[in-house]
């Protein structure tokens, strides 16, 4: 991009920023009825054909840095694909079978505002001063570059006690094709093995406007997420059962019949349903989790003690499988018969595994923080001058936090404003650091029976002992915080080993690559009219977008920010060298909180630089020549890769492929303490 452009890029926004009232954008009549055009269709839209839509273009009041990103910028586990994607706005060719395509500036000036979520009255804006400053004929109209849908308040339907659209099942799964990444080396079978999410979203504080989206992605390719359809309404849909029936007729006949893709049939089966307690209770017509049998995966019986229902029993139930699901043995843990029951060969037990995003993040680790820690009863409530402590260890922590996490350390007294995120950071990494010394030995050690047993569940390592130490967790659970505390998400803890055993680790079937796309959704909203429209034009215009839509995607190993301050040695003298290399799912960097790794040859290293030459990249470290147990019980800490290292040894180089995951790295009381980063493998 060009000097003068990129000043008048920087002018739009500068402008952009001062202001709060800008101009609306005249509408005019629609001239097109195919709105499936708009979906699937490789053909541009002509310059001078204006677009209607059946919802005001922009919001008349918007806080330029409340900007909403693509999905990429708000998942943690696809961030490398930002940074990519930005570079390829600035350089915009891509090579293919024919040579390099440059793009035209319709195609960039589209992409920039989809990605950064630009608003029709600001991109009419850019429009206006690019006509008048340089010799161009651009569009007038945001719509007519965006390829914004014609009359989609059309295909929107009823369903009580709001309104639903369905974008197909078969149209998300094209995407999700479009979208593989290069790299990857899955199975290239033709069954799609999918999984499947449903979850519930409030739009707004004031009123109780909310979102229900049904959302799906591929189980080999989890973190790219397609929308198959959208509830809006001021209350959840009334009937689960009429509120799913467009997606479940789609995946029959998907199953059933296929469909093609680039001259090859492919077939759809469901891996899983991975939604939270209420969702699932809904479509599967079941009680929820207040109910007192209401467990998805036992006939176990709630208790109610000291104004709550509970679940104290960890043994003398049976488990529930596909057959009693079905037959109603246990009539009371159902309220209806669900129209999920009619999808081949889908099992209403094990199709339908514990998320351990909600069960074990959102469930028990931050009911523990909350509920017991901070404001439960003596003796296993902090006291003031623990929970000072704690806090200020945990905030010492916030510079130390690896480029993956989207947020850092907080205080203990903000627990209500976590999110997911966090509360997996406190209970993998940072909670043992800073419980250690400040807390009793019996909740240290209940704690670290947590860390252990999920972290090994996350690893799918010594299954049978992870389960051994769930149950240990809930008995000693018990005995400290009382039986009245083991709530619904802490009984299912004895579950989820079922889980592990069918799908592997817990990042297989977990819910952060749609909590994270439910956040996407929610920013795509501008104004309180006619939110459903609106979400459904962006969903659509992104998926027009060149660099959304998948046809440039990155491929790793990236080197970003060439330097010449070295270290080197011998052997890469003259060799390219780089501060920072993205690979598939990881960063390493120079700096202190992304520059440390584990090789193949079991090696704690520090990067000190990254080097090329001849598309063979090589770093250069140092490597730390004590390891050290940070804890001993339940287990010894460098059985899981954990260690306290100290001491390092001469500069040496590795190459690239010997790294096998990045290493979170902390420092507390000039102690060094290294975590593998669980999420995040080469």
């Amino acid at each position: 991009m060009d000097s003068e452009k990129r000043k008048l890029f920087n002018k739009l926004y500068q402008r952009y920023k001062r202001s709060k009232q800008v101009k609306k954008v005249e509408e005019e009549p629609s001239t097109s009825k195919d709105f499936d055009y708009c979906i699937n269709s490789e053909s541009s839209t002509s310059q001078k054909d204006i677009c209607n839509v059946s919802e005001e273009s922009t919001d008349s009041e918007l806080d330029f840095c409340d900007i909403a990103q693509i999905p990429s910028k708000i998942q943690e586990e696809n961030f490398v694909e930002t940074e990519f994607l930005n570079d390829k706005i600035e350089d915009k060719s891509e090579q293919t079978g024919h040579g390099v395509h440059k793009f035209t500036l319709i195609e960039q000036l589209s992409d920039w505002a989809i990605i950064h979520n630009i608003d029709h009255f600001a991109l009419s804006d850019l429009l206006r001063i690019l006509n008048q400053t340089i010799d161009i004929n651009l569009p007038k109209d945001p719509r007519t570059i965006l390829k914004t849908p014609r009359n989609t308040g059309s295909l929107i339907e009823k369903v009580e006690p709001g309104v639903y659209f369905h974008f197909g099942v078969e149209n998300c799964l094209i995407n999700l094709l479009n979208r593989r990444d290069v790299n990857d080396s899955e199975d290239r079978s033709n069954i799609l093995e999918i999984c499947v999410n449903v979850d519930g979203l409030p739009l707004s504080k004031s009123s109780g406007s909310q979102l229900w989206p049904i959302m799906i992605n591929l189980f080999q390719n989890k973190n790219i997420v397609e929308v198959c359809g959208l509830y809006q309404g001021n209350k959840k849909p009334e009937n689960a059962n009429v509120f799913m029936s467009k997606f479940v007729n789609e995946i029959i006949s998907l199953m059933t019949n296929g469909f093609t893709y680039k001259s090859q049939i492919f077939f759809v089966k469901i891996k899983a349903f991975i939604c939270d307690v209420p969702a699932k209770a809904f479509i599967k017509c079941t009680r929820g989790h207040s109910g007192y049998m209401s467990c998805s995966k036992c006939d176990t019986e709630g208790v109610f003690k000291k104004n709550r229902i509970c679940f104290p029993a960890i043994e003398g139930f049976h488990l529930r499988t596909d057959a009693t699901f079905r037959r109603k043995e246990q009539d009371s843990h159902h309220t209806d018969t669900s129209i999920l029951e009619s999808i081949p060969n889908l099992n209403m037990i094990t199709c339908f595994p514990l998320d351990y995003m909600h069960l074990v993040c959102l469930g028990i680790v931050k009911k523990l923080i909350s509920n017991l820690w901070l404001s439960g009863k003596p003796p296993y409530r902090f006291s003031s001058q623990q929970i000072s402590e704690v806090s200020q260890k945990h905030l010492s922590l916030q510079n130390q936090v690896p480029t993956e996490f989207s947020r850092k350390p907080r205080l203990l007294s903000d627990i209500k404003h976590w999110k997911a995120t966090e509360l997996r950071m406190f209970l993998f990494y940072t909670g043992p650091v800073i419980l250690k010394e400040s807390v009793t030995n019996e909740i240290y050690q209940n704690f670290m029976s947590l860390h252990v047993a999920v972290t090994l569940f996350s690893k799918s390592q010594n299954i049978d002992y992870a389960a051994e130490l769930s149950k240990y967790f809930i008995q000693t659970f018990s005995l400290l915080y009382g039986e009245e505390n083991i709530s619904h998400n802490v009984h299912n803890l004895l579950h989820i080993v079922d889980d592990v055993k069918m799908f592997g680790s817990l990042e297989n079937f977990s819910a952060f690559p749609f909590e994270n796309n439910m956040l996407f959704l929610k920013k795509l909203v501008r104004k309180g009219d006619r939110p459903l429209q609106q979400i459904v034009n962006r969903i659509v215009e992104r998926n027009k977008c060149v660099l959304g839509s998948g046809n440039i995607r990155a491929e790793y190993p990236v080197l970003k920010y060439e330097h010449s301050n070295g270290p080197l040695i011998a052997s890469v003298f003259g060799m390219k060298q780089f501060k920072k290399i993205y690979i598939k799912n990881f960063l390493l960097a120079l700096d202190d909180s992304n520059n440390c790794c584990f090789m193949n040859d079991n090696s704690v290293v520090i990067i000190k630089n990254i080097v090329s030459l001849n598309n063979v990249v090589t770093v250069i470290g140092q490597k730390y020549l004590v390891l050290e147990n940070l804890y001993n019980l339940p287990c010894e800490s460098s059985k899981l890769n954990i260690f306290v290292v100290s001491k390092e040894g001469p500069i040496k180089s590795w190459e690239l492929p010997q790294v096998l995951h990045k290493f979170f790295k902390l420092t507390l009381n000039n102690k060094v303490v290294v975590f593998p980063l669980l999420h995040t493998t080469a």
